[in-house]
């Protein structure tokens, strides 16, 4: 169901002073006006003319000049004007009831905030996990050769306190091992 011309005619007060303060538009224009009469006419023939919107667009229309700032002036004041068919008398409820669209807005964003702000998961690493000292590449330059077979290079476990420089890592079957150079 549509609205009707005097539903359309709902003015979003808060809106309309939000939109005044950030841009200084002067409602005052007799072009405001008449995109109100387009708008009337529009809901006589929206179903003739399958129209997705009932303000016009940013050009001429019917000899009146509408700019881009004209427009958004006029949606901030009349929001039920330019949402989708099954949304507009739902808006215009909301105008006449004396409410804001920014009210409405504001209570989804914090519900939409507070669905993507995950609670953090922390675990606590127990033992804690030894001093591991990293350096800049430029500093591990030198060790990136082929590993000499000699009895340093094999495999040891390394004390809590030992301090290495991590060549490469998640080596081996499932990431079990890393390439490692004591200090």
């Amino acid at each position: 169901m549509s609205i009707t011309a005097q539903q359309s005619r709902l003015i979003d007060e808060k809106s309309k002073n939000k939109h005044v303060e950030e841009t200084g538009y002067d409602y005052t224009k007799q072009v405001q006006s008449e995109i109100q009469l387009l708008v009337e006419a529009h809901l006589e023939f929206e179903e003739q003319l399958r129209l997705t919107s009932l303000v016009p667009k940013v050009g001429i229309t019917n000899g009146v000049t509408i700019t881009e700032a004209d427009r958004s002036a006029y949606i901030a004041a009349h929001p039920q004007n330019i949402a989708r068919k099954s949304d507009r008398l739902r808006i215009a409820d909301l105008l006449a009831a004396g409410n804001s669209t920014l009210d409405e807005q504001e209570q989804e964003e914090e519900l939409q905030e507070q669905r993507e702000t995950p609670k953090p998961n922390i675990h606590k690493r127990f033992p804690p996990v030894a001093d591991i000292s990293y350096h800049k590449a430029n500093q591990l330059a030198e060790t990136y050769r082929k590993a000499e077979a000699k009895e340093e290079n094999f495999h040891r476990l390394l004390d809590n306190n030992e301090e290495v420089v991590v060549i490469d890592d998640f080596v081996g079957k499932d990431g079990e091992l890393a390439f490692a150079k004591s200090l």
